[in-house]
């Protein structure tokens, strides 16, 4: 089953559509595959934790995550797409990819992480737009094989400014296992070892800090020179 939303106009001026992008629709499309199987029947779509509007610094190196976890725990892959619009041919709801799309060079996706990377960020400012396809993988317990169970096309914005060249460094946090009950905290600093930038702000985004967790967790920071944060979380079995 394919389940389609289309915007009658994109904005307009977005450099890598190859043309008058506010005459083009915005199209997203979550697929949804239904075997009759024990073991792989029952589907939800990831979670997204971090918003797909960005900004990006020209002729610097810029990662984003969308924070894709699954409640099934289901696998996930990541590549890289045409954003999607309308199919005046396939009546209601078809959706094609944008065929004068491009993709920005020196872009990639981990298949793995999710992480989508543009290690030279255009000097061209303006809006980019580009698109994840997110497959989810399920092992079926039963007869150990994986079964595609769904795909969804996750639609990411990118506006490139002029940045003077700050240098952030930010300090390392360790993956951890953390034990239901327990309280857990780790803090985090930023500063700037180039072109001076005040006040420095952090911010947090993941599945741990949304309402939908049985026991949220909090970040707490102070802005400056630079910036601190604190993440604290007592996970409940819940959260699980």
């Amino acid at each position: 089953h394919v389940l389609t939303m289309i915007d009658p106009n994109r904005d307009g001026g977005i450099i890598n559509l190859g043309g008058n992008s506010d005459q083009m629709t915005f199209a997203i499309v979550d697929t949804v595959y239904i075997y009759n199987i024990v073991g792989v029947r029952t589907n939800c779509t990831p979670t997204f934790a971090n918003p797909p509007i960005q900004n990006a610094c020209a002729n610097q190196p810029w990662c984003y995550n969308p924070g894709a976890v699954d409640p099934e725990n289901d696998s996930l892959v990541y590549s890289m797409v045409k954003p999607f619009q309308d199919d005046p041919n396939n009546t209601p709801g078809g959706v094609t990819p944008i065929g004068s799309a491009y993709f920005p060079a020196n872009m990639s996706v981990n298949p793995v992480t999710g992480s989508l990377c543009w290690n030279n960020v255009s000097a061209v400012q303006g809006e980019y737009n580009i698109a994840l396809l997110i497959k989810e993988y399920r092992k079926n317990p039963i007869d150990g094989k994986r079964y595609l169970v769904g795909e969804t096309v996750f639609d990411i914005q990118i506006l490139v400014v002029a940045c003077a060249n700050p240098d952030i460094n930010v300090t390392a946090v360790p993956n951890t296992c953390i034990e239901a009950g327990q309280p857990y905290s780790v803090s985090v600093t930023a500063t700037t070892g180039g072109a001076a930038v005040s006040p420095l702000h952090l911010s947090a985004t993941g599945l741990p800090l949304t309402t939908g967790v049985v026991s949220p967790a909090n970040f707490s920071s102070t802005s400056g020179p630079t910036a601190n944060g604190t993440f604290t979380w007592t996970p409940a079995c819940g959260d699980v």
